[in-house]
C-alpha cells in the first residue's frame, strides 16, 4: 500500500512543474547518470539495496558555467572510483554563470535512495 500511496503522489505533482533552480535543475537532469556510477561502483557490490546514502560533493562554478574545483566534502561511500564518476558527470553539466560572471562556490549533496520493486 505505501508504493501505491508513492507513486500517486509523484503522478500529483507531475502537473505541478517546479520553479526552476540554477544548480538543482542541471543536476536533476543527470539523476540517471548518477545512479549508474553508483550501480557500477565497488561501493554498490554486496549493498543490501534499501540502504540509502548521501554523498556531499563541493565545486566552483566558473564563469561560462562549468564545474571545477570538485572535492568530496562527506559520503556514505568510501569507493573513489564511484566518487571520480560522480566527478566526471558532474564536469559535463553546463551551470548558468554567475550575473557578474565571478566563480560561484557550491556545496551540494547526492542523495541515493533505495529502489522499491
Amino acid at each position: 500500500m505505501k508504493a501505491i500511496s508513492l507513486l500517486f503522489f509523484f503522478a500529483a505533482c507531475a502537473s505541478h512543474k517546479p520553479k526552476y533552480d540554477p544548480i538543482r535543475t542541471p543536476m536533476d537532469d543527470k539523476n540517471e547518470e548518477f545512479r549508474s556510477c553508483f550501480l557500477e561502483s565497488e561501493s554498490y557490490k554486496g549493498r543490501d539495496t534499501n540502504e540509502m546514502g548521501v554523498i556531499k560533493v563541493s565545486f566552483t562554478i566558473d564563469k561560462v558555467g562549468k564545474a571545477s574545483q570538485l572535492k568530496i566534502v562527506e559520503s556514505a561511500f568510501k569507493d573513489p572510483s564511484f566518487h571520480a564518476c560522480i566527478f566526471d558527470q558532474l564536469r559535463m553539466i553546463k551551470f548558468e554563470p554567475a550575473k557578474d560572471g565571478q566563480d560561484i562556490l557550491h556545496v551540494q549533496p547526492i542523495n541515493f535512495y533505495p529502489t522499491y520493486k
